[in-house]
């Protein structure tokens, strides 16, 4: 099979020792999930989110799996609120794109949209449809269903267990 018909998650497995893919693959824990973008109707306290992986719980699996020296990310600012990210791995990169206008936040959804396609974090960071109620002090009613139903498909750890 030639490279351009390659699934875009497959990666070869002589970039980096056995096992490492796995490892890089494997769900997060439920400690490791945030809520972003979140659009709350405020007069009902309720709205939508998108369930992210928390970037340091995302760097901190790449310097325990990979050490330091084995990745990296570069950024360049494409057009007017769009940045692009090149996470590489091994020898591997992909590059992920994101538009917003905090650049900071443009540049770590373009970090998660690089990682999925490496296969990392797949089941999370799609578009913001997750039912979310939130209670007028701000914390999340049904964070505990969400994180099921992202443990049931495999997207996180059943348990928020230690590595």
């Amino acid at each position: 099979m030639d490279s351009q018909n390659k699934n875009q998650h497959q990666i070869d497995d002589d970039l980096l020792p056995p096992g490492v893919w796995k490892l890089l693959q494997a769900p997060f824990k439920r400690d490791d999930v945030v809520f972003r973008d979140m659009q709350i109707d405020s007069s009902v306290g309720r709205g939508l989110c998108r369930p992210v992986i928390d970037e340091f719980a995302l760097f901190d699996r790449f310097n325990t799996v990979l050490g330091p020296e084995n990745w990296s990310l570069s950024f360049s600012h494409e057009t007017e609120n769009i940045y692009r990210c090149r996470l590489t791995i091994g020898t591997a990169h992909r590059d992920g794109m994101a538009r917003a206008i905090d650049p900071l936040e443009a540049c770590l959804s373009a970090v998660r949209k690089a990682m999925l396609l490496f296969g990392i974090g797949v089941g999370l960071h799609g578009p913001p449809d997750i039912y979310v109620e939130r209670a007028s002090g701000g914390q999340i009613l049904n964070a505990e269903d969400i994180l099921n139903d992202l443990a049931s498909i495999g997207a996180i750890r059943s348990e928020s267990t230690e590595d």
